[in-house]
């Protein structure tokens, strides 16, 4: 429910801005901020007041969650791909050098498990209630943060130019060890691997 209308402002915000921008990268801190609250707003897929009930059930909990993500995932990434490249055409009679959509993407990517994972910790920590939207404030918090820091800083938000692959690489490492913690983390502690069940049997 958070992730449409967020998409519909962020878009509206930046298209705007692109109509009336001199250079292409200009852009960027608010495609930035645009990505930071879409992946805060993914974030809040996690939360389901069901949890409880249907952790029992044969579809479990990883498997409903890795749906959750995925669906909510590939919607984020479409929606923002949408975005950059509609900002892209708007800006085509702009100076600069063009948008950088698959980086911006990669990004997003990495926030969104960042927030996933922040939102699994949670629930595994408290319970499911208001888990999606304090995995949203998490997320949002946390990219001042890294900001303020300057090495982080040049470590994850560096500009286009000579340090933009360098820096992706960083993206990715975020994202990869956030989905791995996010997936240990919804795995149900009870369940137990499907070899020991089928010697058992």
């Amino acid at each position: 429910m958070a992730l449409a209308p967020t998409i519909a402002l962020c878009t509206a915000v930046v298209w705007a801005q692109a109509l009336g921008a001199d250079d292409r990268l200009d852009l960027m801190p608010t495609l930035r901020i645009a990505i930071v609250l879409i992946a805060a707003a993914a974030a809040t897929c996690l939360e389901d007041p069901n949890e409880p009930l249907v952790d029992s059930t044969p579809f479990g909990r990883l498997r409903r969650r890795c749906l959750s993500v995925a669906m909510t995932g590939s919607a984020s990434l479409l929606a923002a791909g949408a975005l950059v490249a509609g900002a892209a055409l708007l800006s085509r009679h702009s100076a600069g050098s063009p948008l950088p959509v698959g980086g911006l993407l990669i990004e997003l990517a990495a926030a969104c498990a960042f927030g996933w994972m922040l939102a699994a910790g949670l629930v595994a920590g408290t319970t499911w209630n208001n888990s999606g939207v304090r995995a949203a404030v998490g997320v949002v918090i946390a990219a001042p943060f890294s900001l303020a820091h300057p090495r982080v800083a040049d470590w994850l938000w560096a500009s286009p130019g000579p340090e933009w692959q360098r820096t992706h690489r960083h993206w990715a490492i975020v994202g990869i060890v956030s989905i791995i913690v996010f997936l240990l983390i919804s795995t149900d502690a009870a369940t137990r691997p499907v070899l020991t069940r089928r010697r058992k049997t």
